[in-house]
Formats: C-alpha cells, structure tokens, sequence
C-alpha cells in the first residue's frame, strides 16, 4: 500500500468507502469532469479500477489516489501509463472538490505524487497533462509543476477540446519538485 504524506494532505490508495466522495464531487452543479459521467456506477467503476490497480503492488502501472485532507477524501491525483512504450507517455491528473479548490491543493498533491513515481522510477523523464482551455486554474496548476505548452492550438479529443502541456526531469529539478 503506497501512502504519500504532505504538511497538508495524504495521497493514499482508494477504498471502496471512497466511492460516495468522488459521485458527489463529480455531480457538483457547474462541474465537469471527463472521466466520470457523474452516475453512481460510474464512480463506483473508477474507483474500483483504481484499488485494482494498487493491489498490483510494485507492478502496478497507474496511481489513482485518493486526494484526502483531515481524513476527508477530497478529490484524487494519478499518474498514469508509466510503462508507457517510447513512443507514449505517461500523464497526470487530478480532481479536487470545488470546496476545497483555490487552497494549493492540486499542486501539493500532484507535486507529492510526480516526486513519489520520479523517485522511484530513474527510467522516466517525460510527463503529459492536457487542460480544458477554459480551465485557467488548471492553467496555472500546470505552470506551477513545470510543465510548458507541447502543443500550439488546441488539440480535439473524445471528452473535448485540451491543451497539452509536457514536463520532464530537468524542468522538475528546476521548480524543486525533484532532486
């Protein structure tokens, strides 16, 4: 079981208990995640995969954690794909509840989880996100982890419209995320 502790948060592999927190955070009115279509079965689904995943130990391909703070869960963080072939690379995601949102949060758990699999993994160097275009917290997310714009224009994907950004090593060292 992996648990990754910040002065503010604890990134820990999901539970069943958490099902409830991530169906209520993705049917927040005015929220929209791609991932999660906000049913019930839905959220029950991912985080399902997600302790799947875990159980796989030191195979495990793919962090879904569960994002919590005083014990609540609060949205989650994954770094997924990190066995991604050459020519694919892994991402990052992350969901935080909308009442818990402008406090860093994101950034401390993606920086705690990207230092977590950096650390562990000397083999990875390239990391994607891909940010809604209207997400300018997102944005800013992005810019504050290192990572940079890989694509000009907006790219069109199944879930919608992103923008790409990219990070690696180097660009890690220099915001301090990795030594």
């Amino acid at each position: 079981m992996v648990q990754i502790t910040t002065h503010r948060l604890c990134l820990r592999d999901f539970e069943s208990n958490d099902v409830e927190a991530i169906h209520r955070i993705a049917t927040t009115k005015g929220f929209h995640f791609y991932s999660l279509d906000g049913t019930k079965e839905n959220a029950k689904e991912f985080v399902t995969k997600a302790i799947d995943m875990a159980r796989k130990g030191d195979a495990r391909t793919s962090f879904k954690m569960a994002v919590t703070h005083d014990g609540q869960c609060i949205g989650y963080a994954s770094f997924d794909d990190l066995h991604a072939p050459k020519d694919d690379t892994p991402d990052i995601g992350y969901l935080i509840d909308p009442q818990f949102q402008r406090r860093g949060f994101a950034c401390e758990a993606m920086g705690a989880l990207m230092k977590y699999c950096y650390d562990s993994r000397p083999q990875l160097d390239v990391s994607w996100l891909t940010v809604h275009p209207e997400n300018i917290a997102s944005k800013k997310v992005a810019g504050r982890l290192g990572f940079e714009r890989a694509v000009h224009g907006v790219v069109e994907k199944p879930y919608g419209p992103r923008l790409v950004y990219s990070t690696n090593r180097r660009r890690l060292r220099y915001h301090g995320l990795i030594s």
